[in-house]
């Protein structure tokens, strides 16, 4: 849909509100068109949405002028995510450091934890440590949950279980599900259990894969399995290669080949390695060659093991 074909008497609010649609239904080229026309009409939630969905479409300099657009218009969410954008796509740090210093300053204390999270990407895990420590201070929860995730890390699971568990005790989204994965860790596969099956019952998306994988290593395959059917009936993707390697070792290799093409089909780069193995097991080979070159392009570490690299270049 071009700009010329929307109706110029339609307000921002109608305009924004087909865009929803048209994204929900999957009509990104309409959607795209329709929220930068209500982001042009002073929508700052349809420049906002502009931004998301440009970044998801990989085109980060595009998202960063819809994301500015929004800033100007008063949204704080937006500092947030174009200064993500300006660290890790467009080579702008300072830029970036800028913003994150301009939330804090403006009592977003989020900002501190995406400033630890840019020196952990760098590897300065000290000075990422002691941004997540003032978020805490400053009253951020998430600043626990970064601060766990960075014990755990280096091995020093009893901290990080105490962090996560504050985290969680806050109400941090998705804290059960890391103190349910360090409890498993940690060999307390019954406390894990739990914790797991609560975050579970509350929605918790993450949940359901650990859930499983905890399920299926001690060998309840039947409710491991249902789990996963769970998981795919509520459109939890991020399970389907666990859900394969489930139905891999209960002989189930028609309903496992399934699973993983359609976690490939929804984008997961690292299904194109699993699908790779499972070929190389009972073939076609040349599938199997073709899907660890995938594996390859994806930028699969796995994908460096001696036998991927000699399916990948033909046998």
């Amino acid at each position: 849909m071009s700009e010329g074909e929307i109706s110029q008497t339609k307000d921002a609010d109608a305009l924004f509100r087909e865009a929803v649609d048209a994204q929900v239904a999957g009509d990104l080229a309409t959607a795209e068109c329709l929220y930068g026309k209500a982001s042009q009409l002073g929508h700052v939630e349809g420049a906002f949405h502009l931004g998301e969905l440009l970044g998801d479409l990989d085109r980060p300099a595009e998202a960063a002028g819809a994301y500015e657009l929004a800033m100007s218009m008063g949204d704080r969410e937006a500092r947030l995510n174009l200064a993500e954008l300006f660290a890790r796509f467009l080579g702008r740090r300072s830029d970036a450091i800028s913003l994150y210093e301009e939330a804090i300053a403006a009592g977003d204390m989020r900002g501190l934890v995406e400033l630890g999270a840019l020196f952990e990407r760098e590897g300065d895990v000290r000075r990422a440590a002691e941004e997540y420590g003032k978020a805490i201070t400053a009253g951020e929860p998430v600043g626990h949950l970064e601060l766990g995730r960075l014990y755990a890390d280096k091995g020093e699971d009893e901290s990080a279980l105490l962090e996560f568990q504050r985290a969680a005790d806050l109400g941090v989204e998705g804290a059960q599900s890391w103190v349910g994965w360090v409890l498993k860790r940690l060999g307390r596969l019954g406390d894990a259990e739990q914790i797991l099956r609560r975050a579970r019952d509350e929605g918790d998306p993450r949940s359901f894969n650990l859930l499983g994988e905890l399920l299926r290593q001690t060998e309840r395959f039947d409710e491991a399995t249902a789990v996963f059917e769970e998981a795919c009936t509520k459109g939890i993707d991020s399970a389907l290669i666990e859900y394969g390697d489930l139905l891999v070792e209960m002989g189930k290799d028609s309903e496992a080949e399934a699973i993983y093409q359609r976690a490939v089909k929804q984008g997961d780069s690292e299904a194109h390695f699993d699908l790779a193995e499972f070929y190389r097991r009972v073939g076609p080979i040349d599938k199997a060659e073709e899907e660890y070159e995938k594996a390859v392009n994806a930028g699969d570490p796995r994908a460096n093991s001696p036998t991927a690299a000699f399916l990948a270049q033909g046998t």
